[in-house]
């Protein structure tokens, strides 16, 4: 019907347009409508326009002259049509109009104590101290106060607090979960138990943190605020300093644009500050267009949208905003928010919205949205947010989020109604930090590159960089129809988490995913690669996975993790490649790093070998071993190994324990490093070793930190570095066994006290990506494989929105020159007891 009513609009006698300028400036309400169509007798107010907003026609123009400043609410009272939109935009020279909404606080008086009030009759968006929002003032200044008990949503009890100061009718900011901080204002104070209206519906959890604001008595530091509403009074700390020394104002207009109920109207090239709510509030309309605009200093969300469908927001520059960027409803359909830049939203805790949702770059649950070529920096949440069908995020960057809360994505995939067909395709995600303050685990960061959470199904995960998130670089939680190719995931906490715990009693089972054609890339040996985790047994049914690549340069720990419940029992396991394929039958066309990067150089080897009878060549002497369930029988063999080994020979048994090894090796200093080298062979390749130092006898303290070694079928030459925690004079090395079934061979066990260098991955890596529409040309300074070893030098160019990660092609050269510098270093301790040092071992290739 609009676009109809466009046509016959065109196709009248009324076919022609008119412009009407504004100018705070220059310009006079008094002038008439003719003269207000001339750029030298503009009109001068938002309140002339609003007013004479009824009797625009579709295709006119409002232009506001550049350089200008408007304060006040736009009211949008009148529809444009399909192919004669009303337009707003700028004129003149300079940089664009401003629609305000803030006014500058001009008259103190001294409070005392370094305060100062001035009249206000709002707080709607808070203070804003020299174009910067402000901290309202807290208790405590820092940080979170934790409470041990709450009753219900209306009550929390803490030993901290005392009846020395009431805090009643100040508020009360409580963490109430990783993702939710919630407002409530505090209605009683009876010693150590606060009451509050409880707003929100989620309920307090003990050992979770709260603090409290707007209250006069947490005034202390500069720039610290509190309204009294009751008095209209703004009080601010200034300390020693006069309020005349800074530009302090505040919000006097809830949104700045209203729009309720209309069609087709386009914003371009203005700027919207200051609104104590939305800078643009939407509701029940269509065909909105907000292109090459700036929006900051909100009090709530910069676009706020419900019901409203065919919205277009692109090339807009959205900036500190309390509690979101963009936030678009189920309602709005069709919507594409494309090119804009969204920096530093939900940035203060206790300064956004109540809920879920909030602190967010981009929320949006509308069928067909289409969320492109975004950049999206700093936010307290989730970078992104979106649901609703056929809906596609794509070529977007987001760096740095969950700097607020957390247990949230840079792109986050929630499913609270059934949507399919969603897309989250070719975007860069960097830099999830995650935030446990207030949290009963603060140091537990849960901030991942792409979740897809609870009961979501049908999305297609392909072709995104996710790099540098303190838990998990892709995320499947309780979700299914999952498809998960062509990725590239560097340097996260776990790059690949699949985890279903029936969260709710309504949380769908992980099947049907299918995960090919994948990066995997840990950066360090305290990075998993992926993690398998569910409340039953059914790992096996999740999914297919294969054809991905699986790289952990530092070979310390196996790479990839499961922990399923059978029989009521919990039972973790740790596998390298072969193994998982083995035990869950997939990625059996996946393969996995040829070489590893070396954690250290060693540098010198101090005094003798500790092990005394380690080569095995006539007997097993001076070796002791203990089989939890009588299964395992030790002997001295030389069918294998060098000359003669130790076999240890397992009989099945139904829950086994675990068989130890002990290798006396004498006195252990703390905080030395101590290099253990060994062989290892064995005819069950999906078991491990522990391997640690220990004092020999009672009370058998650890003396070191523990490493988790593969048993394979064939002959391994295994390096273990450990780091002492403690001194003792009867140190031993421990094997601890997983109890296989057949045999296991132990051979030429050496322990050195040694000086080593630690290396980063970073001198044999090489990670960059191009967040840009247009190719990107690196020049490499050394020679790099890819992970399908192929050979890259020179100039190389990386393609829009993708990455590469390279390997120095001559690693393998790399360590076998150290492998035969440390043997060096060994044979010259053999021939003596003294410190043995070679001038220079081979280095890490050139930086």
């Amino acid at each position: 019907m609009s676009v109809l009513y466009g046509f016959l609009y065109l196709i009248s006698g009324q076919a022609y347009s008119n412009t009407y300028y504004f100018s705070a400036s220059s310009g006079s309400d008094n002038y008439t409508q003719v003269q207000s169509r001339n750029p030298l007798t503009p009109w001068s107010s938002i309140n002339r326009l609003n007013a004479f907003f009824s009797r625009l026609a579709p295709g006119d123009s409002v232009l506001f002259k550049r350089g200008d400043t408007f304060t006040g609410t736009l009211s949008v009272t009148r529809s444009g049509a399909a192919f004669a939109p009303i337009y707003f935009g700028a004129y003149g020279k300079g940089e664009k109009p401003v629609i305000n909404g803030l006014e500058e606080l001009k008259t103190w008086k001294r409070a005392g104590n370094g305060i100062y009030e001035a009249f206000c009759t709002s707080s709607k968006g808070g203070l804003i101290i020299n174009g910067f929002h402000q901290v309202m003032g807290r208790f405590p200044n820092q940080g979170y106060l934790s409470p041990e008990s709450h009753t219900g949503n209306i009550s929390i009890t803490d030993k901290q607090l005392t009846g020395s100061t009431c805090w009643v009718g100040g508020e009360l900011v409580i963490r109430k979960n990783r993702w939710t901080i919630d407002r409530s204002t505090i209605t009683n104070h009876l010693k150590n138990t606060l009451s509050y209206a409880a707003g929100n519906a989620a309920v307090p959890m003990n050992n979770y943190g709260y603090f409290i604001q707007n209250h006069i008595k947490t005034l202390d530091r500069e720039g610290e605020w509190f309204y009294d509403k009751d008095q209209q009074r703004m009080f601010v700390f200034f300390g020693v300093k006069k309020p005349s020394s800074f530009i302090v104002s505040v919000s006097v207009s809830d949104n700045l644009v209203e729009i309720n109920g209309q069609q087709f109207i386009t914003f371009q090239d203005l700027k919207f500050v200051g609104a104590g709510k939305s800078g643009i509030a939407i509701k029940g309309s269509g065909n909105i267009t907000i292109r090459d605009c700036g929006i900051s200093l909100s009090g709530t969300e910069a676009v706020l949208a419900s019901s409203s469908t065919w919205l277009t927001i692109e090339g807009t520059h959205i900036d500190h905003s309390l509690s979101g960027g963009i936030h678009l409803d189920a309602g709005c359909s069709y919507a594409a928010i494309a090119g804009n830049k969204i920096s530093n939203t939900g940035l203060i805790a206790g300064a956004g919205r109540s809920g879920t949702g909030t602190y967010e770059g981009i929320t949006s649950f509308g069928d067909f949205t289409r969320i492109e070529r975004n950049i999206i920096d700093s936010t307290g949440y989730n970078g992104i947010y979106f649901g609703g069908n056929s809906s596609i995020v794509k070529n977007n960057v987001v760096n740095f989020f969950c700097l607020t809360k957390d247990d949230g994505a840079g792109i986050y995939v929630g499913d609270w109604s059934k949507t399919t067909n969603k897309k989250v395709v070719g975007n860069i995600i960097l830099n999830g930090i995650g935030n446990g303050d207030g949290t009963n685990s603060p140091f537990s960061l849960h901030a991942e590159g792409i979740y897809v959470d609870d009961n979501t199904t049908g999305v297609t995960v392909a072709g995104n960089t996710v790099s540098g998130c303190a838990n998990n670089g892709i995320k499947i939680h309780n979700a299914a129809e999952i498809s998960v190719f062509d990725n590239t995931v560097f340097d996260n906490g776990v790059q690949l988490r699949l985890e279903q715990d029936h969260y709710l009693s309504t949380s769908s089972l992980i099947r049907n995913t299918t995960i090919r054609n994948n990066i995997f890339f840990s950066k360090n040996n305290i990075q998993p690669l992926a993690k398998f985790s569910t409340y039953q047994d059914d790992i096996a049914q999740f999914g297919r996975s294969d054809s991905n690549f699986f790289y952990q340069p530092v070979n310390e720990l196996a790479g990839i993790m499961s922990s399923i419940n059978k029989n009521g029992k919990e039972i973790n396991q740790l596998f390298d490649l072969q193994g998982w394929q083995s035990v869950y039958g997939t990625d059996h066309f996946s393969s996995e790093a040829p070489h590893n990067v070396p954690a250290y150089a060693v540098t010198k080897l101090l005094g003798r070998n500790r092990v005394d009878n380690g080569e095995y060549d006539k007997d097993i002497n001076g070796t002791n071993f203990y089989s939890a369930s009588s299964n395992c029988t030790a002997s001295f063999t030389r069918e294998v190994m060098d000359g003669g080994s130790l076999r240890l020979s397992f009989i099945p048994v139904a829950d086994g324990g675990r068989t130890t090894v002990n290798i006396k090796v004498g006195k252990i200093r703390a905080k030395k490093n101590y290099l253990l080298k060994f062989s290892l062979s064995g005819t069950a390749k999906s078991h491990s070793l522990d391997i640690f130092l220990r004092k020999t006898g009672a009370p058998y303290n650890t003396l070191s930190n523990r490493k988790n070694r593969k048993i394979n079928t064939s002959r391994t030459e295994i390096e273990c570095l450990f780091v002492s925690t403690a001194d003792d004079d009867d140190g031993s090395v421990i094997f601890e066994i997983d109890e296989p079934a057949g045999e296991l061979n132990l051979d030429n066990v050496r322990l050195y006290e040694a000086e080593i260098t630690n290396t980063t991955p970073d001198e044999y890596l090489f990670f960059e990506f191009n967040a840009s529409n247009e190719p990107k040309i690196v020049t490499l300074k050394k020679n790099y494989t890819d992970v399908h070893n192929h050979l890259y030098s020179g100039n190389v160019t990386i393609n829009p929105y993708s990455s590469l990660v390279l390997v120095v092609s001559d690693l393998e050269k790399v360590l076998r020159e150290r492998n035969s510098y440390i043997a060096v270093l060994e044979t010259g301790a053999k021939s003596s007891a003294r410190d043995v040092t070679l001038p220079a071992g081979p280095s890490p290739p050139d930086k």
